[in-house]
């Protein structure tokens, strides 16, 4: 695993582990890219090419 912090107040956090890139902000990982292309915001364990796990009861907005 090899992880790089940006140091600054956002505590971005990119890290590589068992093949997938994990991007987060201090300790939480949000978003996953694993090696077949999936893309997870709020999973670490994407089964699709976009699996998006909404966590607020405000629900999900894609789009501007």
């Amino acid at each position: 695993s090899t992880r790089t912090t940006d140091g600054g107040a956002g505590n971005s956090t990119i890290r590589t582990d068992n093949g997938k890139l994990l991007l987060g902000a201090g300790a939480v990982t949000y978003h996953a890219l694993d090696t077949s292309g999936n893309v997870g915001i709020n999973t670490l364990t994407p089964t699709s090419k976009l699996h998006v796990i909404e966590t607020t009861a405000t629900g999900t907005r894609i789009g501007p």
